[in-house]
């Protein structure tokens, strides 16, 4: 009897062990997420607030990010915002509005939490505002100006004589409100309630900014540089000596005492005589926004962030550290070093980290071009593809120095780089083409026997057998070095191939419109293989043993572990609202997803642990199809959760976004060109699209 006693005792223990470890690994999992990496540090088109030492800035694509110490270093505060592309800022005492891709978020706590106030906002895409007292005033993209006179609790539409409704300026001056639109100026005397032209004398459509300096009115144009008003906009006089070329192309006004700075696509410029005379004093940057707060000057760059100057103009620091919103266009390692090629050309474009990306660290010294796509490591030399003419770049110091090894390379656009054995490969666009150099770069031949002029995005190497995905004509395989190609496009839906991986005799192409599809047999023939890929726009590929990874343009991270028969989303901790997947590299036991919005990591054996299942319960009617102007959607949604419907081009990219709140809702297509788009509807649970032809 003590026996069978100590024996269940035994059993007891060791079932208490199982199930206390069954539970760890259980809370292991739920917990576990991507992480995104500290850095490279950048963002894209950033616009800013000021409110004593608090600087906000909004970035396109990653959210609003805080600094108290002038711009050293900022801390996100995304808390609430439902969408991270941020088109303004404007404070008004202790509340901060931000305006988004979807609608207004208002902030009444120094940025540590956001609330959408759109009541009445009929266009969510908001683009400026002004605040004039209780009046706050907010630009949209194609709906005008609207008005809230309670902190944005609701909205009306204020467009009267308004000839033109996408609002790219807002100011006030007195009883003055100023309204620049891709129409020309506008000028209201009574809060909004109409509206007159003031464009005489003005030569540009495009208004992109104003400042007021005393009396003196300054709107800076979109071609056609800076003009000067007087008289409250009545008349206006071009005021450009100094500006021309691209320095005419001005995005953004700020005065600061007696001088106003002009942002323009090849730097900041300023003028200290009212306008008469301008000179650039920036970095040559395309400036997007401007701010000032004392002598400190805040400069917006298109994609390499933010550019400070605290002696008015006279030097400039960019001020980046804390905010990781760079596009990633390739990401390679080698032992415990990862390369990645960015869109921040100034302080980059390539960055180093050597202790597992925890800081970064440029690596761009000799690099002549600044727009670097694909990266790989052959070895100790790592190889660089530069779009825009100049070819391929090689380190052999990790980074430290680079030396264009173009010699025979006839198409200096390199969009893709493999390497097998002694060969590497390069593929081109604008006029695509194939190079083979078997000398480590220094020579080049070009190997097109067979291969027509499409533009090459991606590489795959099994053995003797080599792919090319290009964009528009499909598939190639060559089998003997690239002498010679021939297309293996059977089964293929679409021919634009954005990314391919082999594993084993299964071989994986990843398409914009058409989802992944895999080939058993050397490309003979494809099948695709989308159960469970809510997102057909499949930007990257990786594999790891029997995982198979696809980055989408705006479903995430899909899994699968049974070569492409299943995948499961993979999503926990990523953003995927706007953050498209460009790149996927494997190294260890992590993937790292180079995205629009920085670098994310995650460890992959935990990935094939946890089954992130789709719930799919809805589905949609679009018709009629094909449409001319309006479309109608028929909902079959057994919750009543919000519904976000968007329409994409071919090419992936998003050209409508809208919410749906009940069946049968109509939405308005006049706007988009005559073709072939796909909608989709989605909520946090579960993804559809389906095809729209627009046809007049």
């Amino acid at each position: 009897m003590i026996m069978e006693r100590q024996k269940m005792k035994r059993l007891f223990i060791i079932f208490n062990s199982v199930t206390i470890i069954c539970l760890l690994l259980l809370s292991l999992n739920c917990n576990a997420q991507w992480q995104q990496l500290d850095g490279p540090f950048g963002c894209k088109r950033p616009c800013f607030a000021i409110d004593g030492s608090n600087i906000f800035a909004g970035t396109d694509g990653g959210g609003i990010f805080l600094s108290t110490n002038n711009g050293n270093n900022w801390l996100e505060v995304n808390t609430g915002l439902t969408n991270y592309y941020i088109s303004a800022l404007e404070i008004s005492g202790s509340n901060i509005f931000a305006g988004t891709g979807d609608g207004v978020f208002l902030s009444s706590n120094n940025g540590d939490s956001w609330t959408e106030v759109n009541t009445g906002l009929t266009n969510t895409l908001v683009l400026s505002f002004a605040i004039s007292g209780t009046n706050i005033f907010a630009g949209t993209f194609g709906g005008g100006i609207f008005l809230s006179t309670n902190n944005g609790n609701s909205w009306s539409t204020v467009n009267t004589g308004l000839t033109n409704l996408v609002i790219e300026a807002l100011t006030i001056n007195g009883n003055n409100i100023y309204a620049g639109t891709q129409g020309g100026a506008f000028l209201s005397t009574n809060n909004g309630s109409s509206w007159i032209a003031i464009n005489t004398g003005i030569t540009s459509s495009y208004v992109n900014a104003f400042a007021v300096k005393g009396n003196n009115l300054f709107a800076a144009t979109g071609d056609n540089g800076v003009f000067l008003s007087s008289n409250n906009g009545g008349t206006w006089i071009e005021v450009n000596n100094g500006l021309d070329g691209q320095a005419l192309w001005t995005s953004s006004l700020v005065i600061s005492g007696n001088n106003i700075f002009v942002g323009t696509a090849i730097g900041v410029y300023l003028s200290s005589d009212n306008g008469e005379n301008w000179s650039v004093i920036s970095p040559d940057a395309q400036i997007t926004s401007l701010a000032a707060s004392g002598s400190n000057i805040y400069s917006g760059t298109e994609e390499s962030g933010i550019l400070l100057s605290t002696d008015n103009g006279n030097n400039w620091l960019f001020q980046n550290t804390g905010i990781s919103s760079n596009n990633i266009n390739s990401i390679a390692a080698n032992g415990s070093k990862i390369f990645t090629s960015t869109n921040n050309r100034y302080e980059g474009p390539i960055f180093l980290s050597s202790d597992n990306g925890n800081s970064w660290a440029s690596a761009s010294d000799g690099l002549i071009s600044k727009i670097i796509f694909p990266l790989t490591i052959k070895e100790s030399n790592i190889f660089a593809g530069t779009l825009f003419g100049k070819g391929v770049y090689m380190s052999a110091d990790n980074g430290n120095s680079w030396d264009t090894v173009n010699t025979g390379l006839t198409n200096h656009s390199v969009f893709a780089l493999a390497i097998s054995g002694n060969n590497i490969f390069a593929g081109t666009w604008f006029g695509g083409s194939v190079f083979l150099s078997s000398d480590n770069g220094n020579n080049w031949s070009e190997v097109n026997n067979g291969l027509p002029n499409y533009d090459v995005n991606a590489f795959a190497i099994g053995g003797s057998n080599i792919f090319v995905g290009s964009r528009g004509g499909g598939v190639f395989l060559s089998t003997n070095n690239g002498s010679s190609w021939t297309e293996v496009n059977s089964g293929l839906s679409t021919l634009e191939i954005y990314s391919l991986a082999i594993n084993g005799s299964n071989i994986f192409a990843g398409t914009i419109g058409g989802g992944v599809f895999l080939s058993t047999n050397n490309g003979d023939s494809w099948s695709a293989v989308n159960t469970g890929l809510t997102d057909y726009y499949v930007k990257a590929l990786a594999i790891n043993g029997n995982s198979i990874f696809a980055g989408t343009v705006s479903g995430g991270m899909f899994l699968s572990t049974n070569n492409g028969s299943s995948w499961t989303k993979v999503n926990n901790g990523f953003p995927t609202d706007h953050n498209v997947i460009f790149t996927l590299t494997t190294h260890g036991d992590t993937i790292f997803a180079g995205t629009e919005n920085g670098i994310w990591v995650r460890s992959m054996s935990e990935l094939v642990q946890i089954e992130e299942s789709i719930n799919d319960k809805s589905s949609f009617t679009v018709f009629p199809n094909p449409a001319s102007d309006v479309v109608t959607i028929g909902l079959e949604n057994d919750s009543d959760e919000v519904l976000i419907l968007k329409i994409f081009s071919i090419m992936g990219s998003i050209v409508l976004t809208e919410k749906l709140t009940h069946d049968n809702q109509q939405i308005n297509v006049a706007k988009i060109n005559n073709g072939t788009y796909f909608v989709e509807i989605e909520s946090k649970g579960w993804s559809k699209k389906q095809k729209l032809i627009i046809q007049r």
